[in-house]
């Protein structure tokens, strides 16, 4: 081979080195990104939800399942554990949320277990996370 061929190679590999490097890292962008709207947009919904029970606000919602790295299915299950501040006890467990949010729809199903057993379900509409 003369030299020319092989500059000519090495160009070309460096080339699908960096389109592929590229690639990527733009679904790696992409994925964080739609992990960050999924999650604001739960956060957002069960947070109104949440003020009619009297339960503190979530700071972060637990998507187990959804990676920002690789990725947010298109259903996602919910887990967190709820809180309730009041004057004399503090801040104090006040039960358990679990749920799936279909993230294409906007579709969120969530049955909230409170510490003295009872029980509420949550099934509303949010705005869909493509």
């Amino acid at each position: 081979m003369n030299s020319s061929t092989i500059r000519i190679c090495t160009y070309v590999l460096v080339a699908i080195l960096v389109g592929a490097v590229l690639y990527v890292a733009l679904r790696c962008w992409w994925n964080f990104q739609t992990f960050r709207r999924t999650e604001q947009t739960l956060r957002a919904g069960l947070n109104e939800a949440l003020a009619t029970w009297k339960i503190d606000p979530i700071a972060v919602v637990d998507l187990p399942g959804a990676s920002r790295l690789f990725g947010v299915p298109d259903t996602i299950r919910i887990e967190q554990t709820l809180f309730r501040t009041s004057d004399v006890t503090g801040r104090r467990p006040a039960g358990q949320l679990r749920g799936e949010f279909h993230r294409k729809t906007g579709q969120i199903e969530v049955d909230m277990v409170f510490i003295d057993n009872k029980r509420a379900h949550l099934a509303q509409m949010l705005t869909p996370v493509p």
